[in-house]
């Protein structure tokens, strides 16, 4: 857990778009930490139930999060990208 002093937190209103220090979800097969369910859900491809070919169940590589607009936010979190192309997020590459 980060201590952060007293008036220094960060407010909703100067989070970056995307952002939240709410919820987060951890994925069970590839442990990679989300910024809720909405980025969690989305990081994964395939069929329910389906184990071997084209259409089995899986998780996005972490080049395919980047190159579908997945950032980190400021706590190694993964977001579903920004609404927003001017602000500076960090993007991590394969």
């Amino acid at each position: 857990m980060d201590i952060v002093p007293r008036g220094k937190e960060k407010s909703a209103r100067n989070l970056l778009a995307g952002e939240h220090h709410g919820a987060t979800s951890e994925c069970s097969e590839c442990f990679e930490t989300f910024c809720g369910e909405r980025p969690h859900a989305l990081h994964r491809l395939g069929n329910h139930g389906v184990y071997e070919g084209p259409d089995r169940r899986r998780c996005l590589s972490v080049a395919e999060m980047a190159a579908r607009g997945f950032t980190r936010c400021g706590r190694g979190r993964w977001s579903a990208g920004s609404s927003s192309a001017t602000r500076s997020r960090t993007v991590v590459a394969a």
